[in-house]
């Protein structure tokens, strides 16, 4: 009996002792879990912007950057690190950078590249080109009357100007031209402009018949700039109405990108539209009525050449409370200006 208690005792002596083996081993393991993980390598996720100029600030973002390292557009080292943490680094595209890969690198391990497009910044662009106004350049146009829809008429003119000297005028150091009649020769016109600090000054009149003053053409510093302004006082741009009040005139791009075929080569443009605006009144039956006027025209300016087409639109007047109407053909004739020839010096 006692020799079976013995062996007993033995047995389950045995099994706590096995027990307790895998236990401790298990403890061992769990309290002290081997690390597998221990690749430091950077690891680039994204980068924004993804594309950009020389200069421009980016972030890269991901993880395990460190506290420092280097960073490389398509090989080219990047040194306007401005912030670098663990997980994001800030910093400006390098002098030199080209489109290609971007690697992080950190204790020499780099990670996987990611693109970046470096975009160039398009030079100025050289108005003065478009505006050319040599001694002894001549320009040939045919000038068309057109109707209040903008439609050619059948009346038809010729005109020619040329650039015949330097003079100065109201001040301003400028080109002047004569424009003639084709066919007689006789002058129509003298014309004055110049090209100064990026804009182009013409000297002429806002309406015909008002008082000539200098224009502000074109202004490659904006989108949209004023032409000139005047003040009407009793001024009867058709006969029997005088009109008092503002007339001011806005210029705007329309357009840099279009080409126009002259002399069968596609020529850069830019496209101008003037706006004509009045407001101020008109005196009827003896009494100043509330008086609103507008007037568009266009105008391509093409490069290397000058005005290479410009159509003046309608005059449209509204007399508050009274009528609205469009100024026809025999009151204030409208043109259609056509480049058919030129010659540059």
């Amino acid at each position: 009996m006692l020799s079976s208690k013995s062996a007993l005792v033995r047995i389950i002596l045995t099994v706590f002792i096995i027990s307790g083996f895998y236990i401790l081993t298990s403890c061992s393991k769990s309290d002290n879990p081997t690390n597998t993980n221990t690749d430091t390598t950077p690891v680039l996720t994204s980068i924004t912007p993804n594309s950009g100029k020389v200069g421009d600030v980016v972030t890269l973002s991901g993880s395990k950057f460190g506290t420092s390292g280097t960073v490389t557009f398509n090989s080219v080292l990047a040194t306007g690190i401005t912030a670098w943490a663990d997980a994001s680094i800030v910093l400006k595209v390098p002098a030199g950078a080209t489109s290609g890969n971007v690697f992080v690198t950190v204790n020499g391990k780099s990670s996987a590249g990611l693109l970046f497009t470096v975009t160039t910044t398009p030079p100025p662009v050289n108005y003065s080109e478009y505006f050319p106004a040599t001694i002894g350049s001549w320009w040939i146009y045919d000038r068309y009357l057109v109707d209040t829809l903008s439609q050619r008429t059948s009346t038809k003119f010729n005109d020619s100007t040329t650039v015949i000297a330097q003079t100065v005028k109201d001040g301003k150091n400028a080109n002047m031209s004569i424009t003639y009649e084709r066919v007689s020769r006789l002058p129509l016109d003298s014309v004055y402009q110049l090209y100064d600090n990026g804009k182009f000054y013409y000297y002429s009149n806002l309406v015909r018949g008002l008082p000539e003053q200098w224009l502000v053409g074109f202004d490659g510093s904006a989108s949209t700039w004023e032409v000139g302004r005047q003040t009407l006082t009793n001024v009867e741009l058709a006969p029997g109405y005088p009109l008092s009040g503002t007339l001011v005139s806005t210029g705007k791009v329309l357009s840099t990108t279009e080409t126009m075929n002259i002399n069968g080569q596609q020529i850069p443009v830019i496209k101008v539209q003037v706006t004509l605006n009045f407001n101020g009144s008109v005196i009827y039956s003896g009494f100043p009525l509330p008086t609103t006027f507008t007037q568009t025209t266009n105008i391509w300016y093409a490069k290397g050449v000058g005005i290479a087409y410009e159509i003046e639109g309608p005059i449209k007047i509204s007399v508050t409370g009274i009528m609205d109407f469009t100024v026809t053909q025999d009151m204030y004739p409208l043109f259609e200006n056509t480049l058919i020839k030129y010659m540059i010096k």
